[in-house]
């Protein structure tokens, strides 16, 4: 029940950040929204046809996630520097859905969004041996304002943890490193507890 109940949290909090973002460029009636209606209408599809089962295919995770960066690299094109590197193989295992996503997005809400100027986001995910790695660090705004921080990955970053809590006991670590001028979370998951294929 716990686990469904937090299932359930991804796709409100993922929805309201994304429209967020669409609302902002339709102020500017910015060419770029249709495209972003049609990326976050195939995240959704996702999210509410692929999503109700224990695991998923990791690439098809790692697909969508992808999806999401585009959305981001069309929302803030030249002014974000942003990278994202894949290692190692990920065919053939099986996750439990939308573990990844919640990290990448509080780098864009978190951080880019609330940078004036340039700001970078850089990604790495690396399968070797035994373990999935994913890394994801971003700069931060000189000032973040009192609400922002007040909920600084709040949702997401608690969701995360409290699922792997449960889907990957003692399996699994997260480290988070919230420094002045930017802000790390790294995954790690034992790929032995993974369903391979």
């Amino acid at each position: 029940a716990e686990l469904a109940f937090l299932r359930s949290q991804i796709n409100p909090h993922f929805l309201f950040n994304t429209l967020n973002n669409l609302y902002a460029l339709t102020l500017s009636n910015s060419p770029k929204s249709p495209n972003i209606v049609m990326g976050l209408s195939e995240i959704l599809r996702y999210m509410l046809y692929e999503c109700n089962v224990e695991h998923v295919d990791l690439k098809k995770d790692v697909e969508v996630l992808e999806s999401y960066i585009l959305i981001e690299k069309i929302r803030y094109e030249d002014r974000l520097d942003l990278s994202f590197t894949k290692t190692g193989e990920i065919n053939g295992y099986q996750i439990a859905p939308l573990l990844l996503l919640p990290l990448v997005e509080n780098a864009f809400k978190h951080g880019v969004s609330e940078k004036v100027g340039e700001a970078w986001v850089n990604i790495d995910l690396s399968v070797k041996g035994n373990l999935l790695k994913f890394k994801v660090a971003n700069s931060k705004a000189e000032k973040i304002d009192q609400t922002a921080a007040k909920h600084y990955g709040k949702i997401g970053l608690e969701n995360v943890r409290k699922r792997l809590q449960i889907i990957y006991p003692k399996a699994h670590e997260i480290k988070i490193f919230d420094e002045e001028e930017l802000f790390v979370a790294i995954l790690e998951i034992n790929l032995d507890k993974m369903i391979k294929l």
